[in-house]
């Protein structure tokens, strides 16, 4: 599906760049207000997208617009282009000539209209060949945009087995949470926070020594960690996007049915507000949850970036890292850092449960638990062939990646 946006981007730019170029002024005195002019309109476009669209839509809705317009643009080009060749009289080879126009625009013009087409009966933006479910239905509950991107709700209801109704939290088009609806799996963490889930075994390891737990969480989502809280525990959120905090706390209860005493959501850049944090805030678990998506903040996996999580970490203290991406293989990465900070490390592979609403997930640990390093050894991905023979465990190390610093990163390294 990224290919037909890049294609179809293409088609656009190939079409909109031939109409600039025939548009050029033949007087060469115009050129400096030519050209002044198509930067004036490219930073419109730009003022549009920050002042206007971030405010006023609560989805991408530039890009359907700007499609259409394309869509109108490549009709006029082709209407003028092929009602404009016409035979010239014979050249001096006795063969009638046409005019110096290929009608290449047209062209271009056809084949963006086409391949629209195809794109939208492939996307299906309005789901016109989807038929309504009679098991379920889906409600839109909340959904809106800002410079962070955008954050949804949705809650599928099950007339006929409501105990089954749950709402997700939706940032962009990656689950970030999904909190059952009825009251005997309201808590039940699912998505990629399960008990046997990276972070889930964390969790429960430390509490079985039973001592307050101080918590420190980059990433709100829909808050589902806050189920794993204790009364005698402290967790602070640290979140970037206030349309976030906004959403978990009118959409889902996590926040507000918290067993910890004491519950802060900081609001702000992550790495910023926990540099700011006084030397005395000493956590026994740091969480990173803010690399699900197709952009990650890379600020926040630098050796600097470290360095401030190992200085608010208590000497056994966990560093939980969800690297669970449809792009990008973190693994590596996080092995580079932890072999910096000197610190022990492990890995954990959840595969899929659809009855039990589990996403497939990844995390990386980083610890000086030497118990917790002996009891708890890596788990990765199992592979297997076609007839479901295990062949293997998967590998995610990438030998020689350079470690990332606020000098350097390289995204072309580690995609899949």
């Amino acid at each position: 599906m990224r290919l037909m946006h890049f294609a179809l981007l293409f088609l656009v730019c190939m079409m909109c760049h031939g109409e600039l170029y025939r548009q050029r002024p033949r007087n060469n005195h115009y050129l400096t207000e030519f050209y002044l002019w198509m930067s004036i309109g490219g930073a419109f476009g730009g003022l549009f997208v920050a002042l206007f669209a971030t405010h006023f839509f609560n989805e991408y809705h530039e890009w359907p617009i700007a499609l259409g317009l394309s869509i109108v643009l490549a009709f006029v080009v082709m209407r003028r282009e092929w009602g404009s060749r016409t035979i010239m009289p014979a050249d001096h080879a006795g063969k009638p000539a046409w005019t110096a126009n290929p009608a290449k625009q047209g062209w271009v013009g056809l084949a963006f209209v086409l391949f629209f087409g195809f794109f939208m009966f492939i996307q299906d933006p309005f789901e016109w060949r989807v038929g309504p479910s009679t098991e379920y239905v889906n409600v839109d509950l909340d959904q809106s945009r800002n410079f962070y991107g955008t954050v949804a709700v949705t809650e599928r209801q099950y007339p006929q087995h409501p105990e089954r109704n749950y709402r997700i939290f939706y940032s962009g088009q990656i689950t970030h949470g999904l909190q059952f609806q009825s009251a005997e799996k309201r808590s039940q963490p699912a998505t990629y926070y399960s008990p046997q889930s990276g972070v889930g075994e964390t969790f429960t390891y430390l509490h079985q020594h039973k001592k307050p737990l101080h918590v420190g969480l980059i990433g709100l989502g829909a808050g589902t960690l806050a189920s794993y809280a204790r009364p005698q525990d402290r967790f602070d959120y640290f979140e970037i996007n206030p349309e976030v905090v906004r959403v978990s706390q009118k959409w889902f209860d996590n926040l507000s049915t918290i067993k910890a005493q004491d519950l802060r959501i900081i609001l702000g850049d992550a790495r910023l507000q926990m540099e700011r944090l006084p030397a005395t805030t000493q956590y026994d678990v740091i969480v990173l949850d803010a690399f699900t998506g197709g952009s990650v903040p890379i600020h926040l996996l630098t050796r600097e970036a470290f360095q401030i999580y190992k200085s608010h970490l208590k000497p056994e203290g966990f560093i939980v890292v969800h690297i669970t991406n449809a792009y990008l293989n973190l693994y590596p990465v996080l092995k580079a850092q932890a072999q910096e900070l000197g610190m022990g490390y492990r890995h954990k592979f959840q595969d899929l449960d659809r009855d039990q609403f589990v996403n497939r997930n990844f995390y990386f640990i980083l610890t000086q638990d030497a118990t917790y390093l002996k009891d708890y050894p890596s788990v990765g991905r199992v592979l297997r062939d076609d007839q479901g023979h295990v062949i293997g465990v998967e590998n995610r190390d990438r030998p020689g990646l350079r470690l990332w610093t606020d000098q350097f990163s390289s995204l072309h390294q580690i995609q899949w």
